[in-house]
């Protein structure tokens, strides 16, 4: 049976301001945001934590103004720009490949 990790690959922060964004800041690492049963569920379940996520396929992209602590803010001074992605994982029992 195959389960599905949404996951956060990488996230690309610039500064943000009344103009628009910025210069860049930096890259931050990604993280797991869960596992589950179904590609819908993964993305039902990424469009709870990030508003207006868009998809292509089984990538995402998203972005959120945040403060320096990397809260979500509606007045922060950075944009942090989100890759998303659901990925397949399939369980592998080594005793049906001999």
């Amino acid at each position: 049976m195959a389960l599905f990790k949404a996951y956060v690959s990488d996230i690309m922060i610039h500064e943000w301001d009344d103009d628009g964004m910025g210069d860049f800041v930096m890259f931050k690492d990604g993280y797991t945001i869960g596992v589950y049963d179904t590609p819908q569920e993964a993305k039902r379940r990424i469009c709870d934590f990030f508003d207006g996520v868009e998809f292509e396929g089984e990538c995402g992209q998203a972005s959120l103004i945040e403060d320096k602590y990397s809260n979500p803010c509606e007045t922060g001074a950075f944009i942090a720009e989100y890759t998303i992605y659901v990925q397949r994982i399939e369980n592998i029992n080594l005793q049906d490949l001999q």
